[in-house]
């Protein structure tokens, strides 16, 4: 398993409510320094599969993934993490993979950018898709507090008009905080609170658009299980927890 961003109950991109899928790596093991700022990445290639139960036949029960995220650190403001991360499906190519499969997660973010053409159609006409988020945490350790937020997409932008005017559309957020109440030496209470919303917009109106996780026949998952959030199908989830650490456990 992997787990991509802040969230703590409900990450957008890739938890752990699926089963873990075999991959390659590529990244730091530690954060870069780079003077100004303190970077740190991954680059992912793995297969998925199909659940046992599908309908689906052929190659298409297994589907290439590739993806990237990173994290920066800048100097300066203490406890403050900015990053974005992108992950791709496609299906398994017939002939093998080669080297655009292990790119893909730097092409454009925008469709017309596929092709340099905003006269062409859709790019590709394929079952392509990409998922795509950026966030945000921010821990300040002496007051035992830590804010974090994400917001995500499924698929691209058409064009920068599109993203400036339409940002929700095939998107949702997560919003979240912990707060650290220590009582004595020996026991302290943290406060948690988490919500996201990747319930299908009100841009439903007039604009097509499915639910979260939904692009392509196989949907955003491994074995038939969401790599995101559980609750992320189209939907949205809020906890409001409060927990009591002590010498024995927790409460």
């Amino acid at each position: 398993n992997q787990y991509w961003g802040p969230a703590h109950q409900g990450p957008i991109l890739l938890g752990n409510n699926a089963a873990g899928f075999p991959h390659l790596f590529l990244g730091s093991s530690a954060p870069l320094d780079l003077g100004i700022a303190e970077i740190h990445g991954r680059l992912v290639w793995g297969k998925l599969s199909q659940s046992d139960y599908t309908g689906i036949t052929g190659r298409s029960r297994r589907r290439f993934m590739s993806g990237i995220i990173g994290v920066i650190s800048p100097k300066g403001v203490r406890g403050l993490e900015l990053g974005a991360a992108r992950f791709f499906h496609e299906a398994w190519p017939a002939g093998g993979l080669s080297l655009s499969n292990f790119t893909k997660p730097f092409e454009s973010i925008l469709k017309v950018g596929l092709t340099g053409d905003p006269n062409l159609p859709d790019p590709g006409q394929s079952l392509d898709n990409q998922l795509a988020s950026v966030f945000a945490r921010w821990v300040f350790p002496q007051s035992g507090l830590e804010v974090y937020a994400e917001y995500g997409r499924e698929d691209h932008s058409w064009d920068l008009r599109d993203f400036i005017l339409e940002p929700d559309h095939s998107g949702g957020y997560m919003l979240g905080l912990t707060k650290t109440l220590r009582s004595s030496p020996s026991h302290f209470y943290v406060i948690r609170a988490e919500t996201m919303n990747l319930q299908v917009s009100q841009l439903i109106r007039g604009r097509n658009e499915g639910p979260f996780y939904l692009h392509g026949p196989e949907g955003h998952t491994e074995r038939g299980q969401i790599l995101g959030a559980a609750a992320g199908y189209g939907g949205n989830a809020t906890l409001l927890a409060v927990d009591r650490y002590h010498a024995k456990g927790r409460w």
